[in-house]
């Protein structure tokens, strides 16, 4: 790896450490301890983090040793819990929420570190948030449907998806919203389904579109 590399990577991982300090992560569980006055700021800065985090994540060179990284767990729970709470009030939170799965969607892309996310409640917690999404919301749609399709593509990422019977939510959600999934979100969740399902239960299906 060129010296190049090694910076970019050290730059990642620097920020990663720096946002996932307790005080972020305390925000983002709850900020109703927060200072009304300390509120956007800390608004403001985690949403640098998470662009910065983001655009990061397109070069970086990630190596099997990284899989194993575990000090990010607490930051990541705390985001995805953010999540859910936004997705089930219903509160459009672009500033944060969207930038959240955004991250998500760019981290799971990146299948070596998909351990990351599994084991953490994550995977549930997406799974739980699918069916609530207005399917109108664009970007917010497309990040939770390609967190999903890209931990499926993970042997033990699909593994969590179909203890927690991801795969029967899955085709629901599809079944449920067809006429209302753009091409994109409709092709993801199609992947997504055909990596989790069996041989047996891919022919299974087919049989059943062909009647």
């Amino acid at each position: 790896m060129d010296d190049e590399m090694i910076l970019i990577r050290k730059i990642f991982f620097t920020l990663f450490d720096l946002f996932s300090k307790p005080q972020f992560c305390a925000y983002l569980k709850d900020d109703q301890y927060t200072k009304t006055s300390h509120k956007e700021v800390y608004r403001r800065i985690i949403a640098v983090f998470i662009d910065l985090l983001s655009v990061r994540l397109r070069y970086i060179p990630m190596v099997v040793a990284d899989s194993t990284i575990r000090r990010y767990t607490d930051i990541l729970s705390a985001m995805y819990k953010r999540v859910q709470i936004n997705i089930k009030l219903n509160i459009y939170d672009q500033h944060i929420v969207d930038r959240i799965l955004s991250l998500f969607c760019r981290l799971s892309d990146r299948i070596i570190i998909v351990p990351w996310l599994l084991g953490i409640g994550l995977v549930k917690a997406i799974l739980e948030c699918l069916p609530l999404l207005d399917i109108n919301s664009g970007g917010r749609t497309l990040s939770v449907i390609g967190i999903l399709h890209n931990i499926s593509r993970h042997d033990d990422g699909a593994a969590e998806i179909n203890s927690l019977d991801g795969l029967a939510i899955l085709k629901n959600f599809q079944n449920n919203n067809s006429h209302m999934l753009n091409d994109t979100n409709n092709l993801l969740l199609s992947m997504a389904i055909a990596l989790l399902s069996t041989p047996k239960q891919i022919r299974s299906d087919n049989k059943r579109m062909n009647r």
